[in-house]
């Protein structure tokens, strides 16, 4: 008959650590939280990769990203003084205004001297009261007087004109009409300059000269008799 095992002491001792070891890891398992964890113990690398969402962040906590550190004052950025203090919205594009023909009756029209027997209009042979300006497209070949003003503020002129009636046969030269400067026509306020602008230009056979005046008058001096240009004549509108 075998005799009954009887454990020593130590074996006690041991089986008693074993039992306490398992259930003390278990138990850790189960009761463990966040608040029982010690602060920057748990490193970046022991989280699994994309497990952290919105909720687990604090936004308010996160550092600006380096080149968003002035977008703050993105509404008074630096670049805005620039603008010169001019309200934005004067950039917004806008249409192009259509050329204002002079011949046009809701526009300036040509302007138009005495006749045949006013000294404005010496060696002029037409009816009287029809001494004026008129278009010289030479059938439409070339532009008819007219002018715009672009968004920018900056006024442009066109087209070829003549002086007389019918064949354009008055000659504008200095001591023949008059002071040898005539009013082709006068363009209206918020198209004219500030002060008197000089434009040398072509006519039918030299150079001659336009004036254009603060009052908007746009006057022919110095040129032959035929035709003057106004093709390319800009200026800013100041009044």
């Amino acid at each position: 008959m075998l005799a009954r095992f009887r454990p020593s002491p130590a074996m006690v001792v041991a089986l008693a650590a074993l039992v306490v070891a398992l259930g003390g890891v278990g138990y850790a398992a189960v009761t463990i939280n966040g608040a029982q964890l010690e602060n920057r113990s748990v490193p970046g690398k022991k989280l699994k990769n994309n497990t952290l969402g919105g909720a687990e962040i604090k936004e308010s906590k996160l550092g600006k990203v380096p080149t968003a550190a002035h977008a703050d004052s993105a509404t008074t950025a630096t670049n805005s003084t620039a603008l010169g203090g001019t309200s934005a919205s004067r950039y917004v594009h806008r249409p192009v205004e259509a050329w204002r023909e002079v011949t046009d009756t809701s526009h300036p029209a040509f302007a138009t001297y005495s006749g045949a027997n006013n000294s404005d209009c010496a060696g002029y042979d037409g009816p009287s009261g029809h001494c004026s300006w008129q278009n010289a497209t030479f059938g439409g070949v070339h532009n008819s007087v007219g002018f715009y003003r672009d968004p920018l503020g900056a006024v442009h002129l066109k087209g070829l004109a003549c002086f007389g009636f019918p064949n354009c046969n008055v000659n504008i030269d200095s001591g023949l009409v008059g002071d040898g400067i005539k009013t082709i026509f006068t363009l209206p306020a918020g198209y004219r300059p500030s002060r008197k602008w000089l434009f040398t230009v072509t006519t039918s056979d030299h150079w001659g000269r336009v004036d254009v005046t603060s009052g908007g008058d746009v006057s022919a001096t110095n040129t032959s008799s035929g035709w003057v240009s106004l093709d390319g004549i800009t200026f800013r509108a100041e009044r």
